[in-house]
């Protein structure tokens, strides 16, 4: 059942269902027989390469915090824009 307001089409829940209902009917999955499907692959059977951890770049803070406006004990300090 559907209902115009405003040029708006309402539909309800159980006319909903009915549509639905009759655009799935014809898959009907719980009936088929998947007894000799492969299962898919599951990503959770992989293994993950590992390495070693590795510092591949030198600490810099000093120099970046050189180019900052406003430093304090290594911290950079923003201005307040919450009161």
């Amino acid at each position: 059942m559907t209902s115009r307001n405003s040029g708006a089409v309402i539909e309800t829940a159980a006319a909903i269902r009915t549509r639905v209902g009759a655009e799935l009917g014809p898959v009907v999955v719980n009936r088929l027989d998947t007894g000799d499907v492969a299962p898919m692959a599951n990503p959770h059977d992989a293994t993950q390469r590992l390495r070693e951890d590795q510092v591949t770049e030198t600490d810099r803070r000093d120099e970046f915090q050189a180019l900052a406006p406003a430093v304090e004990d290594g911290l950079y300090l923003v201005p307040r824009v919450i009161d």
